[in-house]
């Protein structure tokens, strides 16, 4: 099971001038299904952070 501690370790660098971006989860609990979206606030959208944490994410569903 994946818990958001495991989130935790995302690179969250590189935005713009040293800022930091925090990529966030968004998920969604159905039957028999979750799925979990990822997008930076800083940015307003995606950011390679996302895919990375996105990509994790898929791992630790298998």
């Amino acid at each position: 099971m994946a818990t958001t501690s495991s989130w935790q370790h995302a690179p969250t660098s590189c935005c713009s001038e040293g800022a930091t971006c925090a990529t966030s989860p968004s998920e969604l609990t159905e039957w028999g299904k979750v799925t979990v979206s990822w997008w930076t606030h800083k940015i307003g959208g995606l950011h390679r952070n996302d895919f990375i944490m996105a990509a994790r994410t898929d791992e630790l569903m298998k």
